[in-house]
């Protein structure tokens, strides 16, 4: 999955954050489809995204940040000094 999840992300040109969404279905023996790509997703801290980071283990913040540093680094910009201010608490997702 993370694999074709890169690949898709590559093939369509998309810079620094994307979403790949996929359906798996028993009837075609749980082969991933690529449903959409949204390469403008929600960075909320309630949005899926978001989820999904915190299923890798990173925190809203951690989400945040990467996104920035990866349009710094595109842009050959110096990180010092830059970057998304701390806050004063993480939201966490309630859990159903």
């Amino acid at each position: 999955m993370r694999r074709l999840t890169v690949e898709t992300f590559r093939a369509c040109g998309c810079l620094d954050v994307a979403r790949v969404d996929f359906r798996l279905d028993e009837r075609t023996n749980w082969q991933p489809m690529i449903l959409e790509i949204n390469a403008l997703p929600g960075l909320a801290w309630n949005s899926d995204l978001t989820l999904c980071a915190q299923a890798e283990g990173m925190t809203h913040y951690e989400l945040l940040q990467s996104v920035f540093n990866a349009a710094v680094d595109r842009y050959e910009l110096p990180r010092a000094g830059r970057g998304v201010p701390k806050p004063n608490h993480e939201f966490a997702i309630p859990h159903a």
